[in-house]
């Protein structure tokens, strides 16, 4: 984890403005899951000398796009309104989601943001704040994709920040048939209705009536928000690995999905194979709120505004 000198103080200074706490510990309360033994794919793979093909340390979002959008999840799932001044870049990149509370036909603005229940006359709303960038690999290698982010105390229910990659064509439509030869990883989605849980989920295929052809994996992991981590997964063949490092502490690789075993039993390796090697990744970062029943905030209750920050990414080629 990359917190020393400068960036300390940013991070700190970040903390402060958001309202975060942070705790720098070496590890972490209830810890689960394997300390790292690769295993001999793995070895042989990660003892070549990897190659950056990207790496920043958000100060800037240079080359980022920020999303600016009513909405970007289906209707009846997401009402998250994507707003730039959620987005902040100073050495660390900050994702705020927030309440606001608006005359008709308002707009969320930071003026009539609120943390309490809306009143009378006044429409509720959730802004957050979403950037993407894409990135290429060469076709077919073995890449890993890794991050340091820490998670808000005092969260509401209703919120889900997540780092994730897809690999959809630039500007293309995301999963709008069932026919696109979608893969998608989410090393990090932190639902704060369970804020001690972290979830790492593989999407293979966006059809859910062809099990032969699409599967989604997700296994859950613990971890405590206001805590640095950093989070890794990793592609080699036809296996993709998550890992999760408490900060100070070691490695713990917390999910392994492969192509031909447990819910990707269907998938054959082939085609998994050419799908996994994919030359083109979207990277997201965004917050996000609910809309269905079980998931959406409660509109009658306090709303804390809530800031996740993600101090650096990088992308490896194996």
């Amino acid at each position: 984890m990359r917190i020393s000198g400068a960036g300390t103080t940013r991070l700190l200074a970040t903390a402060v403005a958001t309202g975060i706490g942070i705790t720098l510990l070496t590890g972490s309360p209830g810890q689960a899951g394997t300390t790292v033994r690769a295993d001999e794919a793995d070895r042989a793979t990660t003892a070549r000398a990897a190659t950056t093909v990207y790496s920043t340390g958000f100060d800037s979002l240079e080359g980022w796009t920020t999303v600016k959008a009513f909405r970007v999840g289906p209707e009846g799932k997401s009402k998250a309104i994507y707003r730039a001044f959620n987005v902040r870049a100073d050495g660390a990149l900050s994702i705020t989601t927030r309440r606001h509370c608006t005359k008709k036909g308002q707009k969320p603005s930071l003026k009539n943001a609120s943390v309490k229940p809306c009143g009378k006359n006044r429409q509720t709303k959730y802004s957050s704040g979403r950037v993407e960038k894409d990135l290429p690999v060469a076709a077919g290698s073995n890449y890993e994709m890794e991050f340091s982010a820490i998670m808000p105390k005092g969260s509401a229910k209703g919120t889900r920040p997540a780092l994730w990659a897809n690999n959809a064509p630039a500007g293309g439509a995301y999963c709008t048939n069932g026919k696109q030869k979608i893969v998608e990883f989410d090393p990090l989605e932190w639902w704060s209705s369970k804020p001690r849980k972290a979830s790492h989920t593989t999407h293979i295929g966006c059809d859910p009536k062809d099990k032969k052809r699409t599967a989604r994996q997700m296994t859950k992991s613990p971890m405590e928000p206001g805590v640095w981590y950093q989070w890794k997964v990793r592609r080699v063949g036809n296996r993709v690995t998550y890992w999760r490092t408490p900060g100070g502490g070691a490695p713990v690789k917390v999910a392994t999905h492969t192509c031909g075993k447990g819910k990707f039993k269907h998938i054959g390796k082939k085609r998994c194979k050419n799908l996994l090697g994919s030359a083109a990744w979207k990277i997201i970062i965004n917050g996000e709120v609910f809309a269905r029943a079980h998931l959406k905030p409660n509109n009658s209750k306090r709303f804390p505004t809530q800031t996740f920050v993600v101090d650096w990414f990088e992308l490896r080629q194996l």
